[in-house]
């Protein structure tokens, strides 16, 4: 029998429609976890459907709209979620992109920060509430080197 660690846990991962994402969301699968996968591209969320029914049933997750880029994206994700008022044990941040100067969000703000800084910070805020409800809450950020670039295609390491 193999051995489900994260049985009866709630977990929130972004980015999971990406390869980093995607990987998380099988492991955790395989562990038991009850996955909550907002996304923001059909298309990738139908393909990660398919890899997860290999690993586990179709009422082991569920897919949320959600776009990092749309402050009310995630309001509205925030609202689902509290409106159901179960416990979250964990939010795994890993959505985020990297982009190059100019590009804006809808909110006025550079992209980058918008989709790697702002929209976790907000998303983790508003579901506080639920995380405070689990027993052990946890939340995780996941960033590259990325982080380290400017917007003048710079890095600094220091």
């Amino acid at each position: 029998m193999r051995s489900q660690p994260l049985l009866n846990k709630r977990i929130l991962l972004t980015g999971a429609t990406g390869s980093l994402g995607c990987e998380t969301a099988l492991t955790l699968a395989r562990m038991g976890a009850s996955l909550l996968l907002p996304a923001r591209n059909p298309a990738k969320a139908e393909a990660l459907r398919d890899k997860l029914l290999h690993v586990c049933s179709s009422d082991s997750f569920r897919f949320l709209p959600l776009d990092m880029s749309e402050e009310t994206s995630v309001k509205a994700l925030v609202a689902n979620l509290c409106e159901d008022n179960q416990p979250l044990d964990a939010i795994i941040h890993n959505a985020g992109v990297f982009t190059t100067a100019g590009q804006t969000s809808s909110q006025g703000h550079e992209l980058h920060h918008q989709v790697n800084a702002l929209s976790p910070l907000l998303l983790t805020e508003g579901l506080l509430p639920l995380l405070k409800k689990a027993d052990e809450p946890v939340v995780v950020t996941v960033t590259s080197l990325s982080a380290f670039w400017k917007a003048n295609g710079t890095h600094d390491t220091s």
